[in-house]
């Protein structure tokens, strides 16, 4: 199933109809990047990328995955959690980031309005302390509000308005 993943990237949408799909579980597929596909799946509401080689998830920071609600990209190699994510996800209520190579976290996330579950353990986080984690996700979204600065930290990548543009060109 990883390899249709991986190599559907020349399918269309019509090709793929899979408009119903709300779950994938592509865990410990040895996956190096988030296949490309799954912006294809309209409704899906959880995906699961645990255990895997990730270290790249700007494919996730599309309009395509505001539907998600749970994300699960633990025990990756990612080493940046972009603005864009935050932003492209109003719906997310669970991301699991445990045992990546986040240095950083984005305080935007800190505002997000539906998370009820931050999971960060594992990383060599530089901003967010050990004892903060330890307290869960109540204390880190507390913390990353107070390092909020909307002039800074609200600046979606420029990388991801060139790709939404383009996602739009084609819609």
């Amino acid at each position: 199933m990883a390899a249709f993943y991986e190599e559907a990237e020349s399918l269309s949408p019509e090709e793929i109809n899979l408009p119903q799909l709300t779950y994938v579980s592509l865990n410990g597929n040895m996956l190096t990047r988030v296949p490309p596909v799954l912006k294809f799946f309209p409704k899906l509401l959880q995906l699961h990328l645990h255990i895997n080689r990730i270290t790249d998830v700007r494919e996730l920071c599309r309009n395509a995955f505001n539907k998600l609600e749970v994300l699960d990209l633990g025990n990756n190699k990612i080493r940046e959690l972009p603005v864009a994510l935050v932003h492209h996800m109003p719906n997310l209520s669970l991301i699991n980031l445990i045992n990546n190579d986040l240095a950083n976290v984005p305080p935007l996330l800190g505002l997000h309005k539906g998370l009820k579950t931050v999971q960060l353990d594992g990383n060599p986080l530089k901003t967010l302390r050990r004892p903060v984690i330890e307290k869960g996700t109540d204390a880190i979204m507390r913390f990353l509000r107070d390092k909020y600065v909307e002039e800074r930290d609200s600046v979606i990548e420029d990388w991801a308005m060139e790709m939404e543009q383009a996602d739009n060109q084609y819609a």
